[in-house]
């Protein structure tokens, strides 16, 4: 578990990411039922996070981001999406923009950028079981993980899982079944990164 992020402050930040994603639906001028249509995502799920009573994960802010047409950075913006445009950018020591969720932490680097090619995360690997395929997130996109402590399993669909220690990395395509677990006694931690995932 993150000692740095209780519970109160996770349950702050999904109260702030819901904001800022109706906010953004509603300057879209969409219902919640439009969305579904958009995302793909039910209006039930929608609802919930909008109102802070869940964590979206990975897959589902790359479905809304992509349903709206703005980059995924627009979801973690303080301000408008459509000024949030700098030609570079700098995120300092754990001043990402963090997400916690059931699995993972992600911290979200460079989020000042709007509609980037690659998507940097800082991410803590909470999970330590792999149930089966249906674990499996896909997306489109591909990705690349770096571990940074700790080990990490990867589980791809089609191929055997295999073990990533400290400084090793892989590199594959999203739209592939795919999910992570710690191999370790702690969270294992990664760099993520992930090509937009835009259709």
């Amino acid at each position: 578990m993150d000692e740095r992020v209780g519970s109160k402050e996770r349950a702050d930040l999904r109260q702030a990411l819901g904001d800022r994603m109706r906010k953004l639906r509603r300057q879209l001028d969409i219902t919640l039922q439009e969305a579904s249509a958009r995302t793909g995502l039910a209006t039930s799920t929608l609802s919930k996070i909008e109102n802070g009573r869940m964590s979206p994960t990975y897959d589902n802010l790359l479905r809304i981001a992509s349903g709206y047409s703005v980059g995924i950075e627009a979801l973690f913006a303080r301000g408008s999406p459509d000024i949030a445009t700098t030609r570079y950018t700098i995120t300092r020591r754990n001043e990402g923009k963090v997400l916690p969720t059931q699995d993972y932490r992600y911290e979200m680097l460079c989020t000042s950028i709007s509609r980037k090619q690659i998507i940097p995360i800082v991410s803590t690997v909470k999970r330590h079981t792999f149930s089966g395929p249906e674990d499996f997130v896909r997306h489109i996109g591909e990705e690349m993980v770096y571990v940074l402590s700790g080990r990490v399993e990867v589980y791809l669909e089609h191929y055997e899982p295999f073990v990533l220690e400290v400084g090793d990395c892989t590199y594959f395509d999203s739209t592939m079944g795919h999910a992570l677990i710690s191999k370790s006694e702690e969270d294992a931690q990664i760099l993520w990164v992930c090509t937009h995932g835009f259709e």
